[in-house]
This record gives structure tokens, sequence and C-alpha cells, in this order.
């Protein structure tokens, strides 16, 4: 499992900034796409808090609220960064 995790940290920032993007430029189609994407990557992974905080950002998108949203990408960031420093110390 340890592989497939460091190639899910490898992928996930750069995901998690195509999300930014796509919630900055209100293309909401593309964000919802990617996110249940890496939702599944994240539930595939065994990444219990970036899953969460994905299906939070999703509800966000979904109503229409903004503030939920920056605080969801905020928080997908920082969750990410936790999540592949923890990985890459046990695989590095």
């Amino acid at each position: 499992m340890n592989e497939l995790q460091k190639l899910f940290c490898d992928d996930l920032v750069q995901q998690v900034n195509w999300i930014s993007d796509a919630l900055g430029n209100e293309a909401w189609e593309d964000a919802r796409s990617q996110l249940h994407y890496l939702k599944g990557a994240a539930g595939v992974c065994g990444a219990d808090s970036v899953y969460e905080t994905i299906c939070s950002l999703q509800e966000a998108v979904k109503s229409g609220d903004e503030k939920g949203m920056r605080n969801g990408i905020h928080g997908l960031y920082e969750e990410a960064e936790i999540l592949c420093a923890d990985i890459l110390g046990k695989v590095g």
C-alpha cells in the first residue's frame, strides 16, 4: 500500500491546484468532476482525512456555498500536506 499512497501523494497537490483553479474560474462541473475523481483515489488509498475534506468541499460546491468552498480548498491543501509528509516520511 505504501507505493500506492506515494503515487497518490505525487499527484495530490496538482489535483488540488486544478480544483482550486476550477473553483476560482467558476467551472463548477470541472470542479465536481475532479473532486469525484480525487475522492475515489483518496478512498482507495485509505486517506480518510482527505476523503472527508473532499466530501465537505463537494457539499459546498453543490450548494453554492462560497465560504465553504474557500474553507474546503484551504482545508484540502492542509490535509494533503499532512498526509504526504506522513506518507513520504515512511516511504522515503
